[in-house]
């Protein structure tokens, strides 16, 4: 196996990080997704031991929560590739109220500081 750059998607979900997931698997990259698993770390030290652990694995992380995470990624790594995705406000907000209002996220009210119940489409 080749020894790849570690390259971290930082873009919030409904920016393309499907796609962009699909894109790195297609030139060879190892690709973990979420994990919410991230979230319940108060301490930095078993936080960095954390996800220092799951990059032996992966080459290229994407999906929430790890956008909340990138300056601990980049104290960790700092020579690795950042990829910001970006989407128009306008289109990317109507995309997050649909997308979530029809299906239950516990880090949304964590994420976007508002719950489920109040999200209008």
């Amino acid at each position: 196996m080749v020894n790849k750059d570690k390259v971290f998607v930082i873009g919030f979900q409904k920016t393309g990080i499907t796609s962009l997931k699909e894109a790195l698997k297609v030139l060879g990259y190892r690709v973990h997704g979420g994990d919410q698993q991230l979230m319940r770390f108060k301490d930095k030290t078993a936080l960095h031991d954390n996800i220092r652990a799951k990059l032996l694995s992966w080459d290229a992380l994407q999906d929430m929560p790890w956008p909340l995470f990138y300056q601990d990624l980049f104290v960790l790594y700092h020579e690795a590739k950042f990829l910001l995705t970006l989407r128009n406000t306008d289109k990317w907000i109507r995309s997050v109220v649909r997308y979530f209002a029809s299906i239950r996220v516990p880090l949304q009210e964590k994420i976007y500081g508002e719950p489920k119940r109040r999200l209008k489409s």
